[in-house]
Order: C-alpha cells, then structure tokens, then sequence
C-alpha cells in the first residue's frame, strides 16, 4: 500500500463529509479521486456513521 502523495486528501474529505447533506455528494465527488478502496476505509473509520 503507498502513501498518498500530498496531504491534501483527508482534510478534503472530511470538510466533503462534514458539509455534504447526503452521501451521494461525497461518493461522487470522491469518484474523481479514483481511489474508493481508501474512501471507504475512510468512511469507516469517520465518527459521522456514514
């Protein structure tokens, strides 16, 4: 597993996940990423409960 270049990605997405009003929004704007497999290990790991 290598690291994520840059340190941009989690802070976007917790401010997708804190300001998104539906999970639809983060999924699709996460899709541009290309990297689900971390997105959803994220998404687990989110106090939110998504």
């Amino acid at each position: 597993m290598s690291q994520i270049e840059g340190e941009n990605r989690p802070s976007i997405l917790e401010r997708l996940i804190q300001k998104a009003p539906d999970r639809n929004v983060v999924f699709t704007a996460f899709d541009e990423l290309r990297e689900p497999e971390e997105f959803y290990s994220f998404l687990a790991n989110t106090p939110n409960g998504y």
